[in-house]
């Protein structure tokens, strides 16, 4: 039973992440040693549950059936334990915490909410700067960023985004699905935000490398990815947008996702602290939730 439930939340941990490699690094063990778990789980059932046979890693339909209730219930016991851990250790103080920008408009917001709801004796100054800021030399405790600082009293963890993809309304959306993909950049105006400048616009279409700024007939160019958001729900333009932030969106047909087979980096950010500051626990401890979060989102998504 031990044996099957640790191979249950291995599998779990490899759909999240979507690769064998991701949930190794993220629980600490070899890819190797994933994998025979989940085989051997696959044997003691007499069927399989993860179909190989694509590049992306998808449950079968037996493991739909088996992840569904068996991860409800790893995340009750993992609510028990934040809550034996916050009566064991007090979470209290204030923390200052500097996030870029194009993350402004994005699932930040709802996850420190909920953070502080679950830890009331906590306060955040949550800043969104242009600048990355360094934990050590600057007067910050926590430093999000897409550069990882070295330094021998930082504390690093890799904060991994729950993807995204490019969107538009509606009726943008039909009068570009039924367009070349390569004309798209020339053809319809274009919101940049969330770190996706011309040059990745370029990669992404695969069109020239020497692509410039000026040869992209942007409407908007900004860091601040709510205002790209509200533009692109008026019919502005298309965009690339987390796929977290407009779900509702989309569930209600305010807008729709277009060009899917075109491949989207996963957004990548280091979160950096001083492991010798007295604020180190809390800063610990919002890291940790956030992580957590993310991976909900993800499997969230990938559903």
């Amino acid at each position: 039973m031990i044996e099957s439930l640790r191979s249950i939340g291995m599998l779990s941990t490899v759909l999240s992440e979507g690769s064998f490699q991701g949930a190794a690094d993220r629980l600490n063990v070899s890819a190797t040693v994933i994998s025979q778990n989940i085989k051997a789980l696959e044997e003691r059932l007499g069927c399989r549950l993860l179909d190989r046979s694509s590049r992306i890693l998808k449950p079968t339909e037996q493991g739909k059936k088996l992840i569904a209730p068996a991860q409800a219930m790893m995340d009750a016991a993992q609510s028990g334990l934040d809550v034996l851990n916050a009566e064991v250790k007090d979470v209290a103080g204030k923390i200052i915490v500097s996030v870029p920008t194009m993350l402004s408009g994005g699932v930040l917001a709802s996850i420190s909410e909920d953070f502080l709801l679950a830890n009331p004796r906590v306060q955040m100054d949550l800043r969104f700067e242009n600048v990355q800021r360094h934990p050590i030399h600057d007067d910050v405790d926590l430093a999000v960023g897409m550069d990882q600082i070295s330094h021998k009293n930082l504390e690093h963890r890799t904060l991994i985004g729950g993807g995204g993809g490019f969107y538009a309304a509606p009726d943008l959306a039909d009068r570009i699905e039924r367009s070349d993909p390569r004309s798209v950049l020339t053809k319809f105006p274009l919101l940049m935000c969330y770190g996706f400048g011309s040059t990745e616009w370029a990669q992404a279409f695969e069109i020239e490398e020497n692509l410039t700024l000026e040869d992209v007939p942007f409407r908007m160019k900004c860091d601040d990815v709510s205002i790209i958001y509200r533009l692109c729900l008026s019919g502005a333009g298309l965009t690339n947008l987390p796929h977290s932030l407009v779900s509702d969106d989309v569930k209600r047909g305010r807008l729709v996702q277009v060009l899917k087979s075109i491949s989207m980096q996963q957004t990548h950010f280091f979160a950096m602290w001083n492991r010798r500051s007295k604020t180190a626990h809390i800063v610990d401890s919002f890291v940790k939730h956030i992580e957590d979060s993310l991976v909900r989102i993800r499997r969230d998504t990938a559903q």
